[in-house]
């Protein structure tokens, strides 16, 4: 994934190098994320506490 993020395709995007500014969410964040006991209500910004920068 992280050598997709970094290929000369996506060198060039109009917002910059896609790997600086995509994230994702690993299996173990994904897996912790899921097990919240108050899933059901929380909002979509949850999501950014858990994901990770594709840089790192």
């Amino acid at each position: 994934m992280f050598r997709e993020f970094k290929r000369p395709d996506f060198a060039l995007l109009e917002r910059g190098p896609l790997a600086g500014y995509c994230s994702y969410l690993s299996y173990d964040a994904l897996i912790e994320l899921a097990e919240e006991s108050k899933l059901e209500y929380m909002n979509t910004a949850v999501v950014d506490e858990f994901a990770e920068d594709a840089e790192d």
